[in-house]
């Protein structure tokens, strides 16, 4: 999968059509999410086991993996966006209780702002070109953590002045090369 050719079209689209990729995608939508909404906390092995498994359902309930993987990604967004602008407290619960589809108030509450997002689709939109690349990097970097992927999403985003993206995709990726670096050396 190589999404050298980004121009913000579905480009895992057919690898990821399938539920059999859905672990991947549950990771990357963690790796997305954590640093937008919960890069202050911390988790241990089995809470990240329950996150991804809250997200892993999700993904699995929808027709099509990939595009679900893409409106949680734009979810977190308009619950970042919504907390920022509204209710600074909606995060008060740590991310195993705000992804478990039994909370009505953490991740099931933006199904409302997304269905508003869907309706309007104004051309101030937050899903623009460089968002979208920012779920790209992350599932890219989250399928294949090579040098050359890291660089080449590195200069994607300088060479956008897409700043707060980049930041974000280097959260993300911090923070899979620190859980990855963790699990080597307790195994």
């Amino acid at each position: 999968m190589n999404t050298k050719n980004i121009n913000t079209e579905y480009h895992h689209k057919s690898a990821f059509a399938s539920n059999e990729n859905l672990d991947t995608l549950a990771a990357a939508g963690w790796s997305f999410a954590r640093p937008i909404l919960f890069s202050s906390r911390l988790y241990n092995e089995s809470r990240r086991e329950k996150i991804h498994g809250y997200i892993r359902r999700f993904m699995a309930s929808a027709g099509d993996p990939y595009k679900a993987y893409l409106e949680f990604c734009l979810r977190i967004l308009l619950a970042l966006d919504h907390i920022a602008r509204y209710e600074k407290g909606l995060l008060t619960t740590g991310a195993p209780v705000w992804f478990n589809p039994s909370f009505s108030e953490g991740f099931a509450r933006t199904e409302p702002m997304y269905e508003r997002y869907l309706q309007k689709k104004t051309g101030r939109s937050l899903w623009g070109k460089n968002w979208k690349a920012l779920t790209e990097s992350v599932l890219d970097i989250t399928e294949d953590a090579t040098t050359e992927n890291f660089e080449y999403w590195i200069n994607w985003f300088r060479q956008r002045r897409a700043w707060v993206q980049l930041y974000l995709f280097l959260q993300a990726h911090t923070y899979n090369n620190f859980r990855n670096l963790v699990y080597e050396k307790l195994s």
